[in-house]
């Protein structure tokens, strides 16, 4: 159970976060992404906390990930979709959003498991290694084009490619999600239960 210190101590860092943003932004650092810079700010935060107080006891819950922070992200995303633009370019967006990211899926999978079976990788369960390669072979699916579209706007890209990138980010997350949670109840309860219950519970 998160406590008053946790709760503020990651308000604080989204502070921070969103501070470097508006900073970044502001004084043109084409360098650093913000997402980029949100990223170095967990990882020098993650380092300190482990080494100076053992990694402490703070732990991120990923049901309040998919409840409280994955709504709120999509929800922007979509308000700001411009909708006559999306339902132009369907047919490419679903195609990239979701046969690729089974595909990548697949690929990123496959090759887990194959160094898995190479000894390259241990940290696996035993009884189930294909399986596990398959859930991190979803999870590293879903991209975050955030700094990629950070750099369209900043040099005019074509709205097509603007849009495609966007809408298909969109997609892609809800794909990722599905195959990851179908993974997951197929590792639970040893069957498949394929994409439509699994979208009805994401």
């Amino acid at each position: 159970m998160a406590t008053l210190e946790d709760i503020l101590l990651c308000c604080f860092l989204m502070l921070v976060a969103v501070f470097l943003a508006y900073v970044i932004k502001k004084y043109h650092f084409i360098y650093l992404p913000e997402s980029a810079s949100a990223m170095i700010l967990g990882m020098i935060f993650g380092t300190v906390s482990k080494l100076l107080f053992d990694g402490g006891h703070l732990r991120f819950d990923h049901q309040a990930f998919f409840y409280g922070l994955l709504p709120i992200i999509i929800f922007n995303a979509g308000y700001s979709l411009k909708k006559k633009d999306f339902f132009r370019n369907f047919t490419t967006i679903i195609l990239f959003a979701v046969a690729g990211t089974v595909i990548s899926a697949l690929i990123y999978g496959l090759l887990t498991y194959f160094l898995y079976l190479g000894g390259l990788v241990t940290h696996m369960n035993s009884q189930s290694p294909l399986l596990e390669s398959l859930m991190f072979g979803s999870l590293v699916s879903a991209i975050d084009p955030v700094a990629t579209l950070s750099v369209f706007q900043d040099v005019a890209a074509p709205t097509a490619l603007y849009n495609l990138v966007f809408g298909e980010s969109l997609v892609n997350d809800a794909s990722s999600i599905v195959l990851f949670r179908t993974f997951v109840r197929h590792l639970r309860f040893g069957h498949f239960v394929w994409f439509f219950p699994t979208m009805l519970e994401v």
